[in-house]
This record gives structure tokens, C-alpha cells and sequence, in this order.
């Protein structure tokens, strides 16, 4: 038997590894039923026709080859959900990920640089139903200030209803999601930059290196494994996009498609069509699941095994890349140009001026400007809630008249058709517990991950955490259809017990990351003293996981709260929905003319809580969102 330095104790008895067990058990039975039995059933519908009998791959050849999928029968929009996925990685990727990393590595210099970073991952905490409404406003003709600025510079092309032309509703969508995500990317790379230790710039000082060269040589390779979290987690995100696409064009996905996605036409089949075409939607979503597992591989082999030897195709690139840079090409020519630049303006530096740090200026003014840019949208959906509908037609902005009513806000509130109080209330009953239980069920199982050991151990625990990346689309209709046969369908038990189930993976590769850092002595010390496993963990290991706990509530709970799928499968009657269901019911309220108002203020009222949490509890949030992304 080891002492107190030399590691865990063997168990004290027969009974021991029976009682480490319960740690486990009630989070993999949420996960056996809730994900992973469900998982398995959509991969097997994929397999069959209606009626139950095996029909090989036709449903794949039925669903690949419907111009539904992938339509590249000529150039024009649509081009059908599988590209438009592409396409959403290929141009969100790069404009979120770079934005995000110029904002970190900008802002290190800002005074004020946290207000900065607070408005621009405000995106990040708003509801995606919101944001899709809030994209609606921002594209609309008439009081949206997209088409506006652009018939203000001229360009009569681009000064139309976005959203009604193919070829401006996918990729103002896009560009619009680049608004809401860089804010994840922004908080992922600051928290990397505060690891770079500030010797190394220093050094690189001395020996005269560049701003540039320093970010080159020391930031951006150090940066590598956040870039390596972002790119996973973005892409994760594109590939599951459902909530964004509904609320700003729809079931359909806007006129011919133009933007459907693959978990908007996942949906149709499965919820939408009469009769429904669970099989086609069962490959819609295996197919989701296969290509956010692919992703997700390449992140969890570095995990795993560690970076791959030798340079691939990407390192390749990029070092091809890095040379074009250094040559004399591009730098040969900046030179040359500030050479002459130098010689013009030389007179200058006889002037008596007094001394001011331009770049400085030119830093903070970009920056702010940046951070307030990023406000306008939801200044724009604040005034067009509190101001009547004529004003709001002839453009938010407009001062002149300028009249100030909380009329939108009380018919809202309680509104006959659509309560928002109710909305508020339910999403309150269903977030708290879905909340509590799997804090507190993940926390048992990450501490039994952290502290025993049993075979296969490191298995099972990244297994569990793969099923991160598993869309919610891929268990959506075995769960519709347990809970219809268990007589739970619309009631909030079963959206508290599917919530509960996800939240597990995240929870657990956090907790378990946070127990790890935690110093054993002292529980040995109460291990020796005759304390049972599950004494210590909630006299001494809970304690001083409060911190942490805290962390994973917040985040949970905003989570559950801006949640669109799952209750829009499970709660189908007008009581029980919640908050988040009602915003995009209530913009189909008016037949004719929709009451931008009213709609405004419902999102409000949708976007206040998890805002005023993330206000208040700012700390504990960034925590929880860079404590499960970035180990330890």
C-alpha cells in the first residue's frame, strides 16, 4: 500500500469498486438512452424503407441525388443544402476566425479593451433565433441600414430586400453570421495571447524584429493550438446551423431554397412533411453526423496522438506562403514606396510639432470603432422596439420624428395570442433543472474520470466527449418518437431530460480538467482518516469546485435557454412553448404587414436574460467557454 505521495490507494474493500461505479452510472444511463440508443436508431433508419424492410443504400441515392442535396446542374443559386454548408465554411471560416484574431492581437494595446471585447461577443450570447430576426431588420429595405448605405454610396444593385433575391439572401446570411461568431473566436485567441510569456517579446525587440516579424515568428505559432480550437468549433457550428436560417427565412429556407442548409432540410423531412419521410431524414442526418465527425477526427488526433510527423499539404502552403511574403516582391515594393515617402515628407521632421503616437491613435479609433460597429444591430432592433411602426419605416436612425413608447414592450409581454411572460416562465422551468442535473451528474462521473483508475479508462472518456460533435438532428426522431410512446411528448420533462443528456460531454471534459488540477494530498489525507470516496468528494473536492460549478451553470443554463431545436421537436402546444419558440411566431402573426415593433420587442424580452447574465457573470462565462474548448 502506497503512502500519501505515492498515488491513488488500492480500494479498502470488495464493496469499493462497486460504490466508484455510481459515480458513472447516472450520467452514461442519460447518455445510453438520450444519445447514444438514438444515435444508433437514425443510423439504422437510413437502412430502411417506411414500412421496416431493408432497402440497402436507396435512401442515400434517394436523398444524395434530389437537387434538394446538390444541385450543379448549372452556376446559379440554389445549390442545394450540401454546398451551401461549403460554402458557409469556406467563407465564414476564414472572415470570422482572422477578424477575431486582428481584434485579440489589436486590443492588447487598448485601453478599455474589455468593454471592446464585451460588445463584440455579444453576438456570441444572443439567442441564434434572435439572431436570424435581428439579420431580417438589418437586410430589409425599408428600414434596414445594409440596403440603406449602400443607396447612399450609389450602389443601386445591393440597395434591395436581401432577403428576397437568391444571389444577396445566402451570403448576406453569411456575413451576417460573421457578425455574431467572431466574438468566439476574439475570447479564444485573447485568452491564448495572455499564455505568450512577454520575454519573448522583449527579446525580439532587442534584436530589432518588426511588429510583423514578431507576430509571425513568435504570436502566430503559439497561437496554433487555439486556431486549431477555433477552426473545430466553427466549422462544428456551420455544419450544424439550424436556429440563424429559420428564424431569418423560414422552414424553406428562403426563396428556392437559396439558403437551406442541411439540418433545415433534416427538419422537413422529418417534422414538416405529410406524410413524414423519417428515413430521408435519418440520412440528411447521418450524413450531417459523418461530415462533423470528420472534423471533429483531425482535432481529437492531436489529442490523442499528438501533431502528425512531418509537413503535410497545409504546412506546405503555408510555408510556400510565408516565403512569397518574405520576398522581394511584396516587401521589395513596400519599401521602395515608404523609401519614397521618407524623402517627400522629410521637411516635416524640422517642424516644431508636439509629439503624438499616430499608431497609437490609429489603434484605439480602429478598435472602438470596431466594437461599436458590432452595437448597431442591436441598437438598431432597441429602437425599432421602443419607437412606433411609421418611424420605424422611414429608418430607425432617422431623429426627426423621434418618439419614445413601451407600447411594443406591453403587448408583447402579453400578448393574447403569444404571451411572451408565459415563454419567459417556461424557459425558466425548463432551464433551471436542465441546469442542475447535469452539473452535478457530469461532476460525479469527471471526478471518478480524474481520480480512479480502471481499464480502458481514457477510452470511454473521449468516446464520451466525441459525442460533442454528434448534431442534434442525429437523435431528434428516435426521441420524437420515445417520447410520443412514453406519453412525455409536449411536456417539459422530456426537453429537461434530452437537455440534460447534452450537456453531459461538454460538462465532463471541463469538470475532469478542472479536478486534474486540483492537489490529491489532502484527499488522501482523508482517505487515510477512514472518509469514503463519496465523502470527499462533497466535503472537500466540491468546495473547491465552486468556482468551476459556477462556470458550467452559466454556461449551461444560456445554453438551454437559447435553444431552438430541441423545443421546437418536443413542445407543440401554444402553452408550453418557450421563450425562444415564440419569437419567430409571433413575426407570422400579421398576415399582411409584420409589426416590426412588436417583433423587436419580443427579441428583446428573449435576449435580456442570457445578456444580463453575461453581464453580471461575465468572469465565470468566459471561463466556462474557454475551460471546455482548451484543456486545462
Amino acid at each position: 500500500m502506497r503512502g500519501r505521495g505515492g498515488g491513488e490507494r488500492p480500494p479498502r474493500s470488495l464493496f469499493a469498486p462497486l460504490s466508484r461505479s455510481l459515480f458513472f452510472v447516472p450520467a452514461l444511463l442519460l447518455l445510453a438512452f438520450l444519445v447514444i440508443v438514438p444515435v444508433v436508431q437514425t443510423a439504422y433508419l437510413g437502412f430502411v424503407s417506411p414500412t421496416g424492410g431493408f432497402v440497402g443504400l436507396q435512401n442515400y441515392r434517394d436523398v444524395l441525388g434530389s437537387r434538394e442535396t446538390l444541385d450543379l446542374s448549372d452556376d446559379q443559386i440554389p445549390y442545394g443544402t450540401l454546398v451551401n454548408n461549403l460554402l458557409w465554411i469556406a467563407i465564414h471560416l476564414p472572415l470570422s476566425l482572422f477578424t477575431g484574431l486582428f481584434l485579440a492581437v489589436t486590443l492588447q494595446k487598448v485601453r478599455g479593451s474589455s468593454i471592446v471585447k464585451s460588445m463584440i461577443f455579444l453576438g456570441m450570447v444572443t439567442p441564434m433565433i434572435v439572431g436570424g430576426i435581428m439579420l431580417r431588420f438589418l437586410f430589409d429595405e425599408r428600414s434596414g441600414i445594409v440596403p440603406r448605405t449602400f443607396g447612399l454610396l450609389g450602389v443601386d444593385s445591393l440597395a434591395i430586400q436581401w432577403l428576397l433575391f437568391p444571389h444577396t439572401l445566402l451570403f448576406g446570411l453569411i456575413l451576417g453570421s460573421v457578425w455574431l461568431w467572431t466574438g468566439f473566436s476574439l475570447i479564444v485567441y485573447s485568452a491564448g495571447l495572455t499564455t505568450i510569456p512577454k520575454d519573448y517579446f522583449e527579446a525580439a525587440a532587442i534584436d530589432g524584429a518588426s511588429s510583423w516579424q514578431m507576430f509571425r515568428k513568435i504570436t502566430w505559432p503559439l497561437l496554433r493550438p487555439m486556431t486549431l480550437v477555433v477552426v473545430t468549433m466553427t466549422v462544428l457550428w456551420e455544419l450544424k446551423l439550424f436556429d440563424l436560417v429559420f428564424a431569418a427565412t423560414g422552414r424553406g429556407g428562403g426563396v428556392i431554397g437559396a439558403a437551406d442548409v442541411l439540418a433545415l432540410q433534416m427538419y422537413r423531412y422529418a417534422f414538416v412533411a405529410l406524410p413524414a419521410r423519417y428515413n430521408h431524414a435519418a440520412v440528411v442526418a447521418t450524413l450531417l453526423t459523418f461530415l462533423t465527425l470528420i472534423c471533429a477526427s483531425f482535432s481529437f488526433r492531436r489529442m490523442i496522438l499528438g501533431p502528425a510527423r512531418g509537413p503535410g499539404l497545409l504546412q506546405r502552403t503555408h510555408k510556400f506562403l510565408w516565403r512569397v511574403l518574405d520576398g522581394t516582391v511584396v516587401l521589395g515594393l513596400l519599401r521602395k514606396v515608404r523609401g519614397f515617402l521618407g524623402r517627400a515628407l522629410s521637411p516635416i521632421k524640422y517642424l516644431r510639432l508636439p509629439r503624438i503616437r499616430g499608431r497609437t491613435v490609429l489603434v484605439h479609433v480602429v478598435a472602438w470603432s470596431m466594437g461599436l460597429l458590432w452595437l448597431i444591430p442591436f441598437l438598431g432592433v432597441f429602437m425599432t422596439a421602443v419607437r412606433p411602426q411609421d418611424e420605424v419605416l422611414a429608418g430607425w436612425w432617422n431623429p426627426n420624428p423621434f418618439t419614445i413608447t413601451g407600447r411594443n414592450f406591453v403587448v408583447a409581454w402579453g400578448n393574447p395570442d403569444l404571451p411572451m411572460w408565459l415563454g419567459i416562465r417556461n424557459s425558466l422551468l425548463v432551464g433551471i433543472p436542465a441546469t442542475l442535473i447535469p452539473m452535478f451528474v457530469a461532476s460525479f462521473a469527471a471526478y471518478g474520470f480524474a481520480r480512479f483508475r480502471f481499464p480502458m479508462r481514457d477510452y470511454v472518456f473521449l468516446s464520451i466527449v466525441l459525442l460533442m460533435t454528434i448534431p442534434q438532428q442525429m437523435v431528434a426522431v428516435p426521441i420524437f418518437l420515445g417520447m410520443l410512446n412514453l406519453g412525455l411528448l409536449d411536456t417539459f420533462l422530456a426537453v429537461i431530460l434530452v437537455h440534460s443528456a447534452w450537456g453531459i460531454p461538454w460538462i465532463l471534459l471541463f469538470m475532469r480538467n478542472f479536478f486534474q488540477t486540483l492537489p490529491v494530498e489532502v484527499e488522501e489525507a482523508a482517505r487515510v482518516d477512514g472518509a469514503s470516496d463519496f465523502k470527499i468528494f462533497y466535503k472537500i473536492v466540491l468546495p473547491m469546485a465552486l468556482p468551476a460549478l459556477a462556470a458550467v451553470a452559466v454556461l449551461q443554463f444560456m445554453w438551454v435557454w437559447n435553444d431552438f431545436f430541441f423545443a421546437q421537436i418536443l413542445l407543440l402546444s401554444p402553452d408550453n412553448w418557450l421563450a425562444t419558440q415564440r419569437v419567430p411566431k409571433i413575426a407570422d402573426l400579421s398576415q399582411y404587414l409584420r409589426d416590426q415593433g412588436l417583433l423587436s420587442a419580443a427579441s428583446v424580452l428573449v435576449m435580456i436574460v442570457p445578456v444580463l447574465l453575461y453581464a453580471v457573470l461575465q468572469r465565470y462565462y468566459i471561463r466556462g467557454m474557454i475551460g471546455w474548448t482548451i484543456k486545462g
